[in-house]
């Protein structure tokens, strides 16, 4: 799935920044761009994201710590967590 992810960004990306079709074209797909990114179903995706990467992250340090390497764990998930709502 994230192979085909790749390949769909990398060919919309291409197709954005090479298209053919004139400055008119360029605007358009912008604009759309633009108003997808600023869209209510975008911003739920971005916050399930960071929920489910968050979760996940709490699961890692539970089962890390049950199993003894809670202090490495702790310091990697600080780092983590930063990480995550850097980029929101």
């Amino acid at each position: 799935m994230k192979r085909r992810t790749a390949i769909l960004a990398g060919f919309a990306a291409g197709y954005y920044l090479g298209a053919k079709a004139g400055r008119a074209r360029y605007e358009q797909l912008r604009n759309a761009g633009g108003s997808l990114w600023h869209s209510g179903a975008a911003r739920t995706i971005a916050e399930k994201s960071r929920a489910v990467a968050t979760l996940g992250l709490e699961r890692a340090k539970d089962l890390a710590t049950r199993r003894g390497g809670a202090e490495s764990i702790d310091a990697a998930a600080t780092t983590m967590t930063g990480d995550v709502v850097s980029h929101a």
